[in-house]
């Protein structure tokens, strides 16, 4: 179940389905006695850059990627772009600005905070 989405019970291949545009929910999952928390990675989800999370024909090597955000700190697994989509793109960089994610270096990033988050961070 996805505390995000609401409280309703749905099979993994329908939860990684409904995820595959939103990778920073909090997915929660029954281990026989309680609701324990989990991650759309750790069920086989891989974010698709570049497509909003739609499949790309020529995605790049998989990478792993932390994500800041309001509901807490998430671990990815990402994939770039490689197919026509990513030529007005010129690096992983403006594909993570594109997706609302700023990242904290600007070469090779493997850390970034949502722009929800950094905008809450400056009301503070």
């Amino acid at each position: 179940r996805c505390e995000t989405c609401g409280e309703f019970l749905e099979c993994r291949e329908c939860c990684m389905r409904r995820h595959t545009h939103t990778p920073l929910h909090i997915i929660k999952v029954w281990n026989g006695e309680f609701w324990d928390r989990t991650t759309l990675t750790s069920l086989g989800s891989i974010f698709q850059l570049g497509h909003h999370g739609a499949p790309c024909v020529h995605p790049a090597p998989t990478r792993n990627m932390t994500v800041i955000h309001i509901n807490g700190i998430h671990e990815l697994k990402v994939r770039s772009c490689g197919c026509r989509v990513a030529e007005d793109l010129s690096n992983v960089v403006d594909e993570l600005m594109r997706n609302g994610w700023y990242p904290a270096t600007s070469t090779d990033p493997s850390t970034c905070a949502t722009f929800e988050f950094m905008e809450t961070f400056r009301l503070l």
